[in-house]
């Protein structure tokens, strides 16, 4: 048992959001999926030791919740100073499909914050190349926070170096500290942005229709790369002032759209919820924690019709969120409820749910970016494959992860085993295929 420590951090506003959410519906877990494929077989102790030291860089992959009342204002991390379990687990895969088992079982389990450390690690043998997979509570990292706690325990496995920037990564967990506008212009644009925003959502968005989907719960996954080629070959720019990820949510609302025309089901307003780093560009890729706030980029039925406007609406709505500070005024206004009782925000979260259920996005995209280290094992050679997921929930039809890495776009598509079979996912992620390269 790991020794109890008094140092504490109150969940920052994303933690506490989501916290609530996942309270209020256990079942649908809010867990990100961080996933390699090495070369050949990986050493079991030697990963242990490896996700230990990585936990000992990061304070909050040492964390756990503090008991608490319904009183209290705000809920609390207690950092320890070991982790209270081994959160290693080893599974031997004959196959893919016992891969596609170990998975799902993995990313749909709800990973409990009474112990630390608060994410799962499963390490699946398979006779062409073993997994390291990850599954991190959100309420304790949002995904690049994963990326760099996986960084960490490649770093580790490998006995490499790895250097951690010099500022107190508890301290910068402070949403409040850390997003406060410089100026009353900055503070207003984003206020503005977010009024903006929310405007253009102001009608539900497209659900997208069950194909398949059955009694069963949890999530199920289907994994798609792009070629180097392919991959280089993306140019949004074509007819926007717009980036590959703006050219990654115009494909995907193109195929929520696509898809719901062979259902015979209508797709007016798609909204696709898009997370935004909102790290300082010092350290875009540091900190274990949460630190990105959730945006809507809304299309219509006429922009999606054509491919410059439907690029150009994206591409000025991400400008707008990354930008003009949208995602922070968002985030600031999570943080207003910091006084309100625990117990209050866990009966307006259920009482308010099927309410803001009907103004859920249609489904979501999250982009990691350009991993551009190589994640090396050491002797047991480089990854050849990097797996990342967002959470979705329902009504949300679908969430799509998004990670460059070796010249090659991996694209995570997770679903619900409620709505959607296997094979519905599969001809959905060719639509999305379709999409693209009809776009881009």
């Amino acid at each position: 048992m790991a020794k109890r420590v008094r140092l504490r951090t109150f969940f920052n506003s994303v933690d506490e959001s989501l916290h609530l959410l996942d309270e209020a519906e256990p079942t649908q877990p809010l867990s990100i999926q961080f996933e390699l494929r090495a070369p050949g077989a990986l050493d079991e102790g030697r990963l242990r030791a490896a996700v230990v030291a990585a936990c000992a860089l990061h304070p909050m992959a040492r964390a756990r919740q503090v008991p608490w009342k319904a009183s209290q204002a705000r809920y609390e991390w207690e950092i320890t100073e070991g982790l209270d379990l081994d959160p290693v687990r080893v599974v031997a895969a004959g196959d893919d499909e016992a891969v596609h088992t170990a998975r799902a079982e993995l990313q749909s389990r709800c990973v409990s914050l009474a112990e630390s450390p608060p994410f799962r690690v499963c390490l699946v043998h398979h006779p062409a190349g073993d997994f390291v997979m990850l599954n991190m509570n959100h309420s304790a990292s949002d995904g690049v926070g994963t990326l760099r706690l996986m960084r960490s325990i490649v770093r580790a496995y490998a006995g490499d170096p790895d250097p951690i920037p010099a500022v107190d990564p508890l301290a910068v967990r402070d949403l409040d500290v850390e997003l406060a506008p410089a100026t009353l212009e900055d503070r207003l644009r984003g206020w503005r942005g977010m009024i903006d925003s929310w405007s253009k959502a102001a009608s539900p968005p497209a659900r997208l229709s069950p194909d398949g989907g059955g009694d069963l719960t949890g999530f199920g996954f289907h994994h798609l790369t792009l070629s180097t080629e392919r991959t280089a070959s993306l140019d949004p720019k074509r007819y926007a002032a717009a980036t590959v990820n703006d050219l990654l949510l115009a494909a995907l609302a193109r195929a929520v759209e696509s898809w719901n025309a062979d259902h015979g089901a209508p797709c007016q307003r798609v909204g696709l919820m898009m997370p935004v780093n909102v790290r300082p560009r010092d350290r875009w890729y540091e900190v274990v924690g949460n630190f990105a706030g959730d945006v809507t980029i809304s299309t219509t039925m006429k922009e999606r019709a054509d491919r410059a406007a439907l690029l150009t609406a994206i591409a000025e709505q991400t400008r707008q969120a990354k930008d003009d500070g949208t995602a922070s005024a968002v985030l600031a206004l999570l943080g207003g409820r910091a006084s309100v009782p625990i117990g209050v925000k866990q009966a307006l979260t259920a009482l308010l749910t099927p309410s803001t259920e009907r103004y859920a996005n249609s489904a979501v995209l999250s982009n990691v970016g350009r991993v551009d280290e190589p994640m090396s094992f050491g002797d047991d050679g480089e990854a050849s494959e990097l797996w990342f997921s967002p959470p979705v929930r329902a009504p949300m039809g679908i969430a799509l992860g998004a990670a460059s890495y070796g010249g090659r776009l991996h694209l995570a598509f997770r679903y619900g085993h409620a709505s959607l079979s296997a094979a519905a996912v599969e001809r959905f992620a060719g639509s999305y295929l379709e999409a693209l390269d009809e776009l881009g």
